[in-house]
C-alpha cells in the first residue's frame, strides 16, 4: 500500500472513523463533513481525524449502550457494544497498524454493502441493487489502487471518485458550501491523475530502453527520473545490467522483463513498486536493501546473497532460489510461491506475516524462521549441514574452492558472514581481558570467551556463534589474515599482518568454542588450522620461508593414521606462518621439513590442515589428464581423503542428532 506520501489525493475519509452523524449542532456537523475529505488527504491529518472522531464515536456508543442496558434492551445494548468494538479496534489499528485498519475498514464497507444488496435483491429493488453493486466496484477499485499503487489503478480510482463527488455536488446543489467543496475536491482528484496519465502514456507509447541508451544513463541514481527525462518507457526488456553497482540507487514504478542482473551489487538500494519478470539475479549481492510492494516472477536467484535487507509486501513466485542466502534480513508480508528452495538459507531471518506456499522444502535451511507453511513438503535434510565462514563482499581465492569441495562431498553448506559488532568495544574488552588471563586456562582465547559477561560485546559474539553452530553438523574455517600474536602470548614480529580489530579472530574462536561445546566436527584450513591450534593452547611461528605456493611431499608422523590418510601426501602450501607449540590433545599427522601440516584432535572432532586439500578438485576436473598421468589420481585421492574424513565425522554427528 502507498502510505509513504504525506499528501495523497487518492486518500478518502475512513468509512468507520469518519461517521459524523452524532455531532451536534447541525452547523458544526456540516463544517466537519466539509473539512474531513480535505484533511484526510494528509497522512497525519487522517490520523488526527481518526483519533478525534473515533474517540467521539466510542464515547457515544458507551453512553448509548449504558442507556439501553438501564432500560433492559439487551439486543440494542449488544449492537452498541459490537459497534464500540469495531470503532476502538479501528482507532488502535490506525495508530499501530495502518494497513490492518485499511483492510478492516474496507471489509466493513463490503460487508455492509453486501448485506444491503441482499436486502434489495430480496425485495426486487433493482435500482437500489445497482447502486450497491456500483459502490462495491468503487470500493474494490480504491482498495486495488491503494494496495498495488500502479498508475493504471490510481487513475481509475481518482476518476471514479471524482465522478462520485461531482454527482454528490449535483444532489446537494441546494447546499452551496457542500456542493462547492465537492466540486473542488473532484477537481483535485482530476488534477492528480495528470502525472499518472503521463506515466501510462510513456509506458505504452514511449521509446523502449536500448542497451546503448542504458549505458548513457547507467550513472544515474534514480532510474525512473532518468527514463522520464528521456521519454523512455518504464517497461524494460532484455537489458544486460550484469556486474553493475546499484549502491544507493532508487528503483521505483518500473517493470523489468528478461533482464540480466547477475553479479550486480545493490547496497542500500531502494526498490519500490517494481516488477521483475524472468530476470536473472545469479550471484547478485543485496546488502541493507529495502524492497517493498514488488513482484518477482520466474526469476533466478541462484547463489545470490540478500543480507540484512528489508522486504515488505513482496511476492516471489515460480523462481529459483537455490543456494541463495537471506541472512539477517527482515521479511514482512512476503510470499514465496512455487519456488525452488534447495539449500536456500534463512539464517537469523525475522519473518513477519510471511509464508511459503506450494514449495518443496527438502534441504531448505529454514533454521527456525517462523514462516507460515501451506501445502509444502516436509522440511527434511538428505545431507549434513556444514557451516562455512564467508565474506560475501570478497570471498578470497580458496574459500569458494572449499565451498565447492564440501558440496562435492555431498554436504549442504550454510554460508554465514562474520557478524559486525562494535569493533572498538571488542578491542577494549580483549585488551582488558589480556591482563587477567588465568594460568590454568586452556588458552588465552578460550579464557577470554569463558570469562566474558553475557551483556559484553564478546558475550554477544559467543551467543551468536552458538546460535549458528546449533544448526550445523560440521563447521569449516577457511584462511585469511594472520592471527594476533597476543592471543597466543607472543609479541608481534615485523612479518605479521593481522586484521585491524579483534572482531574477526574472536568470532572464529567463539565458533570453535561453540563447536567444542556441542561436539560439532570442525575442519580448519590454513589460518583455520592455526586458529584450532591456538584455541587448544598452541602457538605459531610468525614467519617461515619456503611454504608459499609450494607443492610439497608431506611425511606421515603418526602411524595410527596410516590407514586413513596413507604413508605420504603431496599437497599445496600457501602460508608464511605455521604451528610451533602444538595445542593440547592434537596429534601431528603430516609434516614437511619440521613444520606440522595436518593435525587431528585425539577425539577426532578437529581436523587442522595447514595445506589446501581442496585443490583435489583441480585434478578431478580433468579425468583424461589423470588417465595419462596416474600419479595425479593418487594426489587427488590423498587430498580428498581429508574431506572424506571430515564429512564422515559430520555424517556421524548428524545421525546422532537425529536420534536424540
Amino acid at each position: 500500500m502507498n502510505n509513504n506520501l504525506a499528501i495523497n489525493q487518492n486518500r478518502r475519509v475512513n468509512p468507520i472513523l469518519g461517521d459524523t452523524t452524532r455531532i451536534r449542532p447541525e452547523t458544526l456537523q456540516r463544517v466537519v463533513e466539509i473539512a474531513l475529505p480535505f484533511i484526510s488527504l494528509h497522512a497525519q491529518g487522517q490520523l488526527v481525524v481518526s483519533l478525534g472522531i473515533g474517540s467521539f464515536q466510542a464515547w457515544g456508543h458507551i453512553a448509548a449502550a449504558k442507556k439501553h442496558y438501564d432500560h433492559g434492551n439487551r439486543l440494542q445494548t449488544a449492537q452498541e457494544a459490537g459497534q464500540l468494538i469495531v470503532v476502538v479496534s479501528s482507532v488502535a489499528l490506525s495508530i499501530l497498524f495502518p494497513v490492518g485498519q485499511f483492510v478492516l475498514s474496507q471489509t466493513y464497507v463490503v460487508a455492509t454493502r453486501c448485506y444491503s444488496l441482499a436486502g434489495h435483491l430480496y425485495r426486487l429493488e433493482g435500482r437500489a441493487a445497482i447502486q450497491d453493486i456500483a459502490a462495491l466496484a468503487h470500493t474494490a477499485i480504491h482498495a486495488a489502487s491503494m494496495w498495488y499503487a500502479t498508475p493504471a489503478w490510481i487513475v481509475l480510482s481518482l476518476l471514479t471518485q471524482a465522478c462520485v463527488e461531482f454527482a454528490q455536488a449535483y444532489t446537494s446543489r441546494d447546499k452551496l458550501p457542500e456542493a462547492a467543496a465537492k466540486i473542488l475536491l473532484g477537481c483535485i482528484r482530476l488534477y492528480a491523475t495528470k502525472p499518472h496519465l503521463y506515466t501510462l502514456h510513456r509506458n505504452h507509447f514511449g521509446k523502449k530502453l536500448t542497451q546503448a541508451e542504458w549505458n548513457q544513463i547507467a550513472h544515474e541514481n534514480n532510474l525512473e527520473e532518468a527514463l522520464i527525462q528521456k521519454g523512455i518507457s518504464s517497461y524494460i526488456e532484455n537489458i544486460d545490467f550484469s556486474g553493475r553497482n546499484f549502491s544507493e540507487n532508487k528503483f521505483q514504478n518500473l517493470w523489468f522483463s528478461r533482464c540480466n542482473f547477475s553479479n550486480t551489487v545493490l547496497h542500500k538500494t531502494s526498490i519500490s513498486k517494481v516488477s521483475f519478470d524472468s530476470c536473472l539475479f545469479k550471484q547478485s549481492r543485496w546488502v541493507e536493501t529495502a524492497v517493498q510492494h514488488s513482484f518477482f516472477r520466474g526469476c533466478n536467484f541462484e547463489d545470490a546473497a540478500l543480507l540484512s535487507s528489508w522486504m515488505n509486501r513482496v511476492s516471489v513466485f515460480d523462481s529459483n532460489l537455490s543456494e541463495s542466502c537471506w541472512n539477517n534480513s527482515v521479511l514482512e508480508n512476503v510470499t514465496f510461491l512455487r519456488d525452488k528452495l534447495t539449500e536456500t538459507s534463512f539464517l537469523h531471518v525475522a519473518a513477519k506475516h510471511s509464508s511459503i506456499v506450494d514449495s518443496d522444502l527438502t534441504d531448505c535451511l529454514l533454521l527456525d524462521t517462523a514462516f507460515k507453511l501451506d501445502r509444502c513438503t516436509a522440511n527434511v535434510f538428505t545431507r549434513p549441514i556444514i557451516g562455512l565462514a564467508w565474506d560475501f563482499s570478497m570471498s578470497g581465492i580458496f574459500t569458494p574452492i572449499i565451498y565447492s569441495a564440501l558440496k562435492d562431498n555431498r554436504a549442504i553448506v550454510l554460508r554465514f558472514e562474520i557478524p559486525e559488532h562494535n569493533a572498538l568495544a571488542v578491542d577494549a574488552e580483549v585488551t582488558q581481558a589480556l591482563q587477567h588471563i588465568s594460568p590454568n586456562a586452556l588458552s588465552i582465547p578460550a579464557d577470554i570467551l569463558q570469562r566474558a559477561d553475557a551483556n559484553s560485546e564478546i558475550g554477544k559474539i559467543r551467543a551468536r556463534a552458538e546460535s549458528i553452530l546449533k544448526h550445523c553438523h560440521g563447521f569449516a574455517i577457511p584462511g585469511g589474515a594472520d592471527i594476533e600474536p597476543e592471543l597466543y602470548g607472543a609479541k608481534r614480529e615485523p612479518e605479521t599482518g593481522t586484521e585491524d580489530h579483534y572482531v574477526h579472530s574472536m568470532t572464529e574462536f567463539a565458533l570453535i568454542a561453540a563447536a567444542k561445546k556441542y561436539g560439532t566436527p570442525v575442519m580448519g584450513t590454513c589460518r583455520g588450522s592455526q586458529l584450532i591450534n591456538i584455541f587448544f593452547g598452541g602457538s605459531l611461528h610468525q614467519h617461515v620461508d619456503g611454504h608459499w605456493g609450494e607443492e610439497q611431499e608431506l611425511q606421515l608422523m603418526n602411524p595410527k593414521y596410516r590407514e586413513l590418510f596413507g604413508e605420504r601426501m603431496y599437497a599445496l602450501s600457501m602460508h608464511h606462518q605455521a604451528a610451533d607449540r602444538i595445542g593440547k590433545g592434537l596429534d601431528v599427522v603430516f609434516a614437511y621439513d619440521g613444520i606440522p601440516k595436518v593435525m587431528v584432535s585425539q577425539d577426532g572432532q578437529f581436523l587442522a590442515s595447514q595445506v589446501h586439500p581442496e585443490i583435489y578438485l583441480d585434478f578431478k576436473n580433468y579425468p583424461k589428464l589423470m588417465e595419462l598421468i596416474p600419479e595425479l589420481y593418487d594426489i587427488m585421492k590423498q587430498n580428498q581423503a581429508l574431506y572424506l574424513y571430515f564429512l564422515e565425522k559430520t555424517r556421524h554427528f548428524w545421525t546422532m542428532k537425529q536420534t536424540v
